[in-house]
């Protein structure tokens, strides 16, 4: 599959054919999710499928105000993770690539987190362990491409102060300090940086900001309220910062950069704040490093 390509083409869908997808492409979805690289190894991630997709619609539309929001939507994909440090962010990273395969797979999907009772929801997953939180939900199905539907999402765009575009490179990366902002002086790492700058957030908010050094990108992410997003003691802003990462990893690997994420301890945040400045109103997720390819 090509995820990196499927990076430009996904979009949040809201409004879906009748028509089921069938069961072999929605394995082809779920394999992907399996078969995801993790940002934290070890922390164990499974997907669980609702075939009536109008059975969660309807839940959805009795806990949260999205009547008419989701409509006609065949399946859903239920996204669980063991409750472990960093699972939030990690769980970001995993379900992004299954969310851009079904993308390559011509299907439509929309990240849903935040939005649900976890407890109800919970009723979809029976066997869900103690240890287990329903992280995020997405609509599976085909995009509708009726004139109610192209007008339904518009009028989200409209609703949007920036109309869904996203925030330019140069505000959402720093160059060697937090208060220089990047100057895209490396095209391959420019290129790299306009495919993160694509990732999907909570209400468009994109809380992440990466610093670049000529060792490596370190990748932050705002916990201050609108962007450090809560639902039921869970950091959605981690889950946002994990999908950033993701879109990162997924570009620079189709420039055969061969680095990943790495974890920093907590002495090394502390270094890495003092250097380079970082406010400690974000949180530091990762390093990738990059000398080996300048």
């Amino acid at each position: 599959m090509d995820l990196v390509s499927a990076i430009n083409k996904r979009h949040s869908v809201r409004h879906y054919k009748e028509k089921p997808v069938p069961r072999r492409i929605v394995r082809q979805v779920i394999a992907a999710g399996k078969d995801a690289v993790p940002l934290r190894p070890g922390i164990d991630i499974r997907w669980h499928v609702v075939w009536d997709g109008g059975t969660v619609t309807r839940r959805l539309e009795g806990q949260t105000r999205t009547y008419g929001v989701f409509t006609t939507v065949p399946h859903y994909v239920i996204a669980i993770s063991r409750e472990r440090p960093g699972y939030m962010e990690n769980l970001g990273f995993c379900m992004e690539q299954l969310i851009l395969a079904a993308t390559d797979l011509n299907l439509g999907t929309c990240w849903i987190g935040g939005m649900f009772s976890e407890a109800q929801m919970s009723e979809f997953v029976p066997d869900l362990d103690q240890d287990e939180r329903i992280v995020a939900i997405t609509p599976l199905g085909y995009p509708s491409t009726s004139p109610t539907a192209t007008i339904a999402q518009q009028l989200l765009y409209w609703s949007d102060d920036r109309l869904g575009a996203r925030k330019p490179v140069s505000e959402i990366a720093s160059q060697h300090i937090w208060t220089v902002p990047w100057t895209g002086d490396d095209k391959t790492l420019d290129e790299i940086l306009e495919q993160t700058r694509l990732a999907p957030s909570w209400d468009n908010t994109q809380p992440w900001r990466f610093i670049v050094d000529d060792r490596w990108v370190i990748a932050t992410v705002d916990h201050t309220p609108p962007r450090g997003n809560l639902h039921e003691n869970r950091p959605y802003y981690r889950l946002d910062g994990g999908i950033a990462m993701c879109h990162f990893y997924l570009a620079a690997q189709a420039r055969r950069w061969m680095g990943y994420w790495l974890i920093p301890e907590d002495a090394e945040i502390k270094m890495l704040r003092d250097r380079y400045t970082i406010p400690l109103t974000y949180d530091v997720l990762g390093i990738f490093p990059i000398a080996a390819h300048r």
